[in-house]
């Protein structure tokens, strides 16, 4: 008398994964050649370097080396502005990329600094940052730092550091007197 198996479930798999096998064997040749004839492999990869390309900028950057000099440096930078001023300020104030670091460049500029806003008009750049900008280590060469990454632009003759909206040269030119001693 025949007597039904224990675990049908598990017998019923095995058949299965036999039958898959089986087609597996059969028919990987011709799909893995279809694959190879299609070219969606290498549509796959164009397609990922243009999508990298349209989502990051590269970007040149001035920081500042081991000797105090100004250093330009290349930096990938995400797309996040409308145009390439707003990313390269963006590049700048996110620091150097540990390869730039191991070239030799520093930032003075604040890590807590945010952009507010950039404008270009009549040749002369505005370049507004939060007020984190004022807790630079220095104030002189953080400065150094934005106005040699911005002059490298062709339409740049001027460069305007504001701090929530003021002028740094105002800024600091208070600070200064008021920290003066009184005669």
């Amino acid at each position: 008398m025949w007597k039904a198996p224990r675990h049908p479930y598990l017998l019923a798999w095995l058949c299965w994964l036999i039958f898959s096998l089986g087609l597996l064997a059969v028919f990987a040749p011709k799909v893995r050649s279809a694959y190879e004839r299609s070219g969606v492999r290498e549509m796959l990869a164009n397609r990922s370097t243009e999508t990298v390309a349209r989502s990051r900028r590269e970007v040149t950057v001035t920081f500042i080396d081991s000797k105090l000099r100004s250093r330009e440096y290349v930096q990938w930078q995400k797309k996040l502005g409308g145009d390439v001023y707003h990313d390269t300020l963006e590049a700048l104030l996110s620091g150097p990329t540990m390869e730039n670091v191991c070239s030799g460049g520093a930032t003075f500029i604040s890590p807590s600094t945010k952009l507010i806003g950039c404008t270009l008009e009549s040749r002369v750049f505005f370049a507004d940052f939060s007020k984190e900008f004022l807790d630079s280590r220095n104030i002189e060469l953080a400065t150094r730092e934005i106005t040699d990454t911005l002059k490298r632009f062709p339409n740049v003759d001027k460069v305007v550091v504001l701090v929530e909206g003021e002028p740094l040269d105002q800024i600091l030119a208070r600070n200064e007197a008021s920290s003066s001693p009184e005669p």
